[in-house]
């Protein structure tokens, strides 16, 4: 028997109603706070413990959960060690023909996930890491009386999907081949995994790599888009998470970027997301470097006499690849030349160029509010349409001092 928190995927750009949560006391800044530990034996359940009825529900069911735009405080906070939540059920039932509703076109990939063996059993999503076992504390549960309370952990390397028995007394078998405690062993999709004996088997029912996602409230789904996760929704986001081009991943608002961990939460009103962020290897970054990114493009922008942006091209080794980018066009030009204009300085690095301080930059686009954050994240979503790798970097922004500039060092602008 399974005992699991369930967990219903929907539209990145829904958000399903929760239980009212009392207003944090904290001033309107976004702040990164200490980790935070539980007592020992009671493990830390951001999201609501009773599981919502099976199935996703009829939009008269649920309504959605409005956040206010003048939300007055975005707070992130440090993972904990202790395990996050349960592990999330998909809705439906297994079967040799993909569920409906897991082949959601708000989606950009499928995602890994994994079934117990028996016809009809629930599917379930494999996030970027997570233990099975019979303890509480596991996000996956098997209640088997052979299975260990931490049994194994399955999780993303950064490459594949791979399950590392963790010293199980009954023991773990992959593909039929018993594996040994503390090695990987890679999974491949369809293979059965047997925990405490040989017939207690699982099966891997796909192994897509994994993307940032966020549990949220009533337990709802949100999965990153072009490679950017945006919070509270993907229409007007006032968060959002992705990685630069080190391969960390970022967490981006209106005060700034700064590096976040797999784990976090994020609270924009009253409403709490948990992020799953998913390793990246190295070698998987170098893979992508002919693609084009920020730093290896080179932009072309054609003005109008009366100043407006007309046209949008990317240049990239042979290529030219058009960019359309007319929600965000005001923005796109400003920041092109402010950084064509710090370029003429032969003394000003790099590293320097383009910077302007984001207050003044939304005073002279009349841009005020979570506004901003809107056109920012629409100029991200343009580029990667059109074919950018870590689109999010068409951007930058830092803290300290508070100011925001365009990520490509190579423009042009010409009047036509």
């Amino acid at each position: 028997m399974i005992f699991m928190a369930e967990l219903r995927l929907r539209r990145s750009s829904q958000t399903r109603t929760m239980s009212p949560m009392p207003p944090p006391s904290m001033s309107p800044i976004m702040r990164y706070r200490p980790a935070m530990r539980s007592p020992p034996g009671r493990p830390v359940d951001p999201v609501p413990r009773r599981p919502p009825p099976a199935g996703v529900p009829s939009s008269s069911a649920t309504s959605q959960a409005k956040v206010p735009r003048s939300s007055p405080a975005v707070v992130v906070t440090a993972p904990s060690r202790v395990q996050v939540g349960h592990f999330p059920r998909l809705p439906g039932h297994a079967t040799s023909a993909r569920p409906r509703s897991l082949s959601h076109p708000s989606y950009g990939t499928v995602m890994a996930r994994i079934r117990k063996a028996q016809e009809g059993a629930p599917v379930y999503l494999l996030l970027p890491h997570q233990t099975i076992g019979r303890g509480a504390s596991c996000r996956l549960r098997d209640d088997d009386r052979h299975v260990s309370s931490s049994h194994a952990e399955i999780r993303w390397n950064g490459d594949r999907w791979v399950i590392q028995d963790l010293g199980s007394r009954n023991g773990t078998w992959v593909g039929g081949r018993r594996v040994g405690p503390g090695r990987d062993t890679t999974l491949t999709a369809g293979v059965t995994i047997a925990l405490g004996r040989p017939d207690n088997c699982w099966v891997v029912v796909d192994t897509d790599a994994p993307d940032a996602i966020a549990v949220g409230p009533d337990r709802s789904l949100l999965e990153a888009r072009d490679g950017v996760l945006a919070l509270p929704d993907g229409d007007e986001p006032q968060v959002t998470v992705y990685r630069d081009h080190r391969g960390h991943w970022v967490v981006d608002d209106e005060t700034g970027s700064r590096r976040i961990e797999s784990g976090a939460t994020i609270q924009i009103g009253d409403l709490v997301w948990t992020l799953f962020l998913p390793e990246v290897h190295i070698p998987t970054i170098t893979r992508l470097d002919r693609a084009p990114t920020p730093a290896t493009i080179g932009l072309s922008l054609v003005v109008t006499p009366d100043g407006k942006l007309r046209d949008v091209q990317m240049h990239h080794e042979q290529r030219v690849l058009p960019v359309r980018s007319r929600a965000s066009g005001a923005l796109l030009l400003h920041l092109a030349q402010q950084r064509l204009a710090d370029a003429a300085d032969p003394d000003l690095p790099e590293s320097e160029r383009g910077w302007r301080d984001q207050a003044e930059v939304q005073r002279q686009l009349d841009l005020h509010g979570n506004s901003f954050n809107v056109a920012v994240h629409r100029l991200r979503a343009a580029f990667a349409r059109s074919g950018l790798t870590e689109a999010a970097g068409i951007v930058e922004r830092r803290q300290q001092p508070h100011q925001v500039r365009l990520g490509v060092a190579d423009i042009r602008i010409q009047t036509g």
